[in-house]
């Protein structure tokens, strides 16, 4: 699975191409959406086992329509509902961009994969070639060490690539955007 700054990196560039004017605080909230399927280390974390309950009902299609339902919600006390709609289906995509990155992902740890389509389907799924590679956790000497370097390195060098990409075609379309 990608690490935090993968995520980010991931649902930035989707900011990217959704929205015409990109601010720090779309930006903010793209990296956020992004990560959020990983709030299910929380619960985890309080009942001494912080894996316990990750890579399961957060991360699925579900979850993200779940999310950007309840974005579409709060946005439309403060918008109008078209840009609220919008607002919404960009929060749903931010938030499925995790679990399609996971199953993209090399992933050692039981339950192999992401079980996108629960709960039609409990089946888990996960990329035959996996594009990143997965993180190690268990300690701090772990965590910062050379493999997760390594993985780190490897999505800055995809999705980073791909970020700049986006904002480089970005400003070559709309000279005048932010």
């Amino acid at each position: 699975m990608a690490t935090p700054i993968g995520h980010a990196l991931a649902g930035c560039a989707i900011a990217a191409c959704a929205r015409r004017k990109l601010g720090l605080g779309i930006l903010a909230f793209a990296a956020f959406a992004a990560n959020a399927a990983d709030l299910d280390f929380v619960p985890g974390l309080l009942a001494g086992d912080a894996g316990r309950y990750h890579h399961y009902a957060s991360h699925t299609l579900l979850a993200g329509a779940l999310f950007g339902a309840a974005c579409a919600l709060i946005a439309w006390r403060r918008c109008e509902r078209g840009a609220a709609l919008r607002f919404g289906a960009l929060a749903a995509l931010l938030y499925a961009s995790h679990p399609l990155l996971d199953a993209l992902s090399n992933d050692t740890g039981f339950p192999y994969g992401c079980p996108l389509f629960w709960p039609l389907s409990g089946r888990y799924f996960s990329s035959p070639r996996p594009l990143l590679l997965d993180v190690y956790r268990g300690s701090w000497a772990i965590l910062f060490g050379p493999h997760n370097l390594a993985a780190l390195t490897r999505e800055l060098a995809i999705l980073g690539s791909f970020l700049l990409g986006v904002l480089l075609v970005r400003r070559y379309r709309h000279p005048s955007a932010p």
